[in-house]
């Protein structure tokens, strides 16, 4: 907890970034009757950075290593990587964290298990004797894991009663964008979907962190365009000038 309290910069980015994404995942959370502090665990996996990646090379906002996103239905490829997309990634999370408090029977033990996997949480249980977390011996990572998303909680919770008083004006606002869906029979560079839509190659790549390469192969997509966008890019996908629709 001190330590958090302490890391000045790092939490005063939690809450700037906190206020664009937690609006959408607490929106997730609440359709499917889920406690609304699962929010913080995105905030302690990746501090909220769209391309956070661990030198295990689990990556995205939930830190999915690419066989469980797989098992998850989460497209993983160099040119397109759902990990990174935060609602695709947050539907997947919330899967897996559900299907963990089944099997394990509490959410300590389900967060547990996200960190250190199942398997390990299962084993230790069984070796143990022991059925609640907080008498259970497991790696220490793990360990400091549980106490580091209720210290997030503690904290984001009252910010200003340990000491973090940002300006409304200075936190990160939601991102503003529509979205289209499309289909092409061939890549498509992202500089034309730019075009498409009167923007720039920067803007898509930040609005669609998933598209990992300069193109999108042949396929189905749900992209997200500027503000006021949609329309325009509609028209030229109808006029064919995306090419391969």
């Amino acid at each position: 907890f001190t330590i958090v309290v302490w890391s000045r910069a790092q939490t005063t980015m939690w809450l700037k970034r906190a206020h664009r994404y937690f609006p959408e995942i607490e929106a997730k959370l609440r359709k499917r009757l889920l406690p609304l502090d699962l929010k913080y665990v995105v905030l302690v996996e990746s501090d909220l950075r769209p391309k956070a990646k661990s030198p295990a090379g689990a990556l995205g906002f939930w830190q999915f290593m690419g066989p469980t996103a797989q098992r998850f239905q989460l497209k993983t490829g160099d040119a397109v990587d759902e990990r990174l997309e935060l609602g695709a990634a947050t539907d997947a999370a919330l899967s897996y964290l559900q299907n963990l408090r089944k099997l394990l029977g509490s959410w300590p033990l389900a967060l547990a298990a996200y960190n250190c996997g199942e398997g390990r949480v299962q084993k230790e249980m069984a070796a143990q004797g022991v059925n609640n977390f907080y008498h259970l011996s497991l790696p220490e990572e793990t360990e400091r894991y549980i106490h580091r998303i209720l210290a997030a909680k503690i904290i984001l919770e009252d910010p200003a009663r340990y000491g973090y008083d940002i300006p409304p004006d200075q936190l990160y606002p939601p991102l503003s964008y529509e979205e289209v869906v499309f289909s092409v029979t061939q890549a498509v560079p992202v500089k034309r979907l730019a075009d498409a839509c009167g923007s720039y190659y920067k803007t898509i790549k930040a609005l669609n962190p998933w598209i990992r390469g300069t193109s999108l192969p042949p396929g189905s997509y749900r992209l997200k365009v500027p503000k006021d966008a949609a329309g325009r890019f509609q028209e030229a996908y109808r006029q064919g000038r995306l090419g391969g629709g």
